[in-house]
């Protein structure tokens, strides 16, 4: 059975989202953010839930700013689901889908939304994990980013995006980038890794946290200072801290082989793989 979450199921949804944490870790650092209003923020979520025996057996999460993720692990429901995602999701747009590769593709393909063309990027990546005990830090100056900070981060933030295959060069992309920059000094959880002369070098950030573990995201180094570990250096300073903090585990899913190599380097073990599909125009069903 389909129904929307409501007030007095958050203590009920988060336990079963914590059935697979690695995963789930949009969905949770949503719920825990922005409650289940769904209104007042970007990422404020509305929770479409299946149930099956009384339990919570599958989650659908759509944010205001048209982002979704999945949660499909019974795969007894997934007929059901896959009858009903069209009829509940009639009318509300779709920007981007996330979550474990076999869980996306099968709400992709209910949805209609299997044509490869209609998107700019729609990949699977390996998803790590690692355990932040005995976290040994590289060396370097690590610092919160500053009203300063703003036209670099802007720069870097396009740089991102096309690297990872999220922007496209667009007026729109341009400004999410703007919106990023103008987020990280707001002390959105970015970080700046800075060499001997105090000068930014390179950028690591926290997409999601949930209770003792983050999500690390948006790690960026400037081409022309690539190949000098210095991506490794920034989230390994990044998750000392954190650990410092009382952080027990991180979270990350990895965009391309040089990005998996080092974050392996630093420990992080692939335990599944991350489904993410971003459209070149958001689809209204």
């Amino acid at each position: 059975m389909h129904r929307i979450a409501q007030p007095g199921d958050e203590a009920r949804l988060d336990a079963f989202l914590a059935q697979r944490p690695a995963s789930a870790m949009f969905l949770r650092s949503n719920l825990a953010a922005h409650g289940l209003g769904g209104q007042g923020h970007d990422h404020a979520t509305t929770y479409h839930l299946w149930e099956k025996d009384g339990q919570i057996a599958g989650v659908f999460g759509r944010t205001q700013n048209q982002n979704t993720m999945v949660q499909f692990p019974d795969n007894a429901l997934h007929d059901q689901i896959c009858v009903d995602l069209p009829r509940v999701l009639a009318g509300k747009p779709i920007a981007v889908m996330t979550g474990l590769s076999s869980d996306v593709q099968m709400a992709l393909s209910a949805l209609g939304l299997s044509d490869e063309d209609l998107y700019k990027l729609n990949h699977d990546e390996p998803l790590y994990q690692r355990d932040l005990t005995g976290f040994v830090p590289e060396q370097g100056a690590l610092r919160r980013p500053e009203a300063r900070d703003f036209d670099l981060l802007a720069r870097w933030f396009v740089g991102h995006f096309q690297d990872t295959g999220i922007g496209d060069g667009s007026l729109h992309s341009d400004k999410d980038a703007l919106v990023r920059a103008e987020r990280a000094i707001r002390g959105d959880g970015t970080w700046l890794l800075c060499d001997k002369r105090g000068l930014p070098v390179a950028m690591a950030g926290l997409n999601a946290r949930v209770g003792d573990t983050v999500q690390v995201g948006s790690v960026y180094v400037p081409t022309e200072l690539r190949n000098r570990g210095l991506g490794r250096t920034v989230v390994s300073k990044m998750l000392n801290y954190e650990a410092s903090q009382g952080t027990k585990r991180a979270i990350l899913f990895s965009n391309n082989d040089a990005a998996s190599r080092a974050y392996e380097a630093i420990g992080f073990e692939q335990i599944g793989t991350f489904r993410v599909a971003i459209l070149k125009e958001p689809a209204c069903l």
